[in-house]
């Protein structure tokens, strides 16, 4: 099993940077037909190749983001403005939180596109509000003009775009951290482990109670991620 495959597993609410794109996966994985090929671009550990093992799945990454990740079951290793494929190769192609950490996401959206066929789509998910990884290679965060911007210009028309994440939920991760920023101070610091024991406890019923609803009802709220699915023209 890869070192991350419970992170990129998980169906726990409280991971909530990640569990709207793993809810988003495999909602893609249950749309796709039986016997199309997908490629899944800036795959890192190939993590979600499991729930597309009625397709024909390729995968494609640079190879440079986490250093003990293990990259040895990528197909093409290369950077994702560079696919070494025929143009329009594949039926479908997924890109998970893998366009913050290319400097160039004009020439990868361009890419995407040449080895996608005509009609065939892509499912992309990026982020918003995350705290910046696999230094030095996270570059930038989304919004969905940006996105939008990106996608219509390189010849995709987006067909769903969805929050990962609502404005509660942001405001409760950020709750949940702030204890053991406040009590530093060595005259206050009796008052950090209470404090964290009431955030952290007000954040997990925030998360339950918390329903994508919010969203609909306050779309320009700040959230952890963006998902697309997006149709090449």
């Amino acid at each position: 099993m890869a070192s991350n495959q419970k992170y990129f597993d998980t169906w726990d609410r409280f991971q909530t940077q990640r569990y709207y794109v793993n809810r988003f996966v495999k909602r893609v994985a249950r749309e796709i037909p039986q016997g199309s090929t997908l490629l899944d671009a800036g795959a890192g550990e190939c993590v979600y190749k499991k729930y597309f093992d009625h397709c024909k799945y390729f995968s494609t990454d640079y190879a440079v983001g986490d250093s003990d990740w293990d990259y040895s079951h990528i197909d093409f290793v290369c950077k994702l403005s560079e696919i070494p494929v025929p143009d329009e190769n594949f039926d479908y192609i997924l890109c998970t939180q893998a366009l913050e950490h290319v400097y160039n996401p004009d020439e990868v959206l361009a890419e995407l596109n040449r080895v996608l066929k005509k009609g065939g789509k892509l499912f992309l998910s990026a982020p918003f509000i995350h705290q910046e990884h696999q230094l030095p290679h996270d570059y930038y965060r989304y919004t969905k003009s940006g996105l939008r911007h990106l996608l219509e210009k390189n010849n995709f028309e987006i067909e769903q775009l969805e929050h990962g994440g609502s404005h509660l939920l942001v405001s409760a991760r950020f709750l949940k951290h702030m204890p053991a920023l406040l009590f530093k101070n060595k005259y206050l610091f009796f008052l950090k482990w209470p404090s964290l024991v009431l955030s952290n406890l007000l954040y997990r019923v925030i998360v339950l109670i918390d329903r994508d609803e919010n969203n609909r009802h306050d779309p320009d709220a700040p959230t952890f991620n963006y998902m697309v699915t997006a149709r090449k023209k």
